[in-house]
């Protein structure tokens, strides 16, 4: 027999990532609050295209909260902020694992 698991729920909605020239490099930017905190797990369950240093279904730890609805991550907890290669070009959606 198999069984499921529910991973996490929804976090925030319409997400887009700004390689450079915003505010701040590598920023996760959200149309809505988030309730992300530092060391917290998310996953991006659909890709907007664009930028190809971050994947579906991978987890990313919360690094860096500059606001209630902006992140950095990094692929690993505790590390360096995961720096992609372009702008996002639609939105992701994203979980909390």
């Amino acid at each position: 027999n198999w069984s499921a698991i529910k991973l996490g729920s929804a976090i925030g909605a319409n997400w887009t990532f700004d390689f450079e020239g915003g505010v701040s490099d590598n920023l996760w930017t959200t149309s809505s609050a988030h309730g992300l905190s530092l060391d917290d797990v998310v996953m991006f369950t659909n890709s907007g295209g664009g930028d190809t240093g971050y994947s579906v279904n991978i987890p990313y730890y919360v690094v860096n909260v500059p606001s209630t609805t902006t992140v950095q991550l990094s692929a690993s907890l505790g590390n360096r902020i995961t720096e992609g290669d372009a702008n996002s070009d639609g939105n992701w959606s994203a979980i909390q694992i």
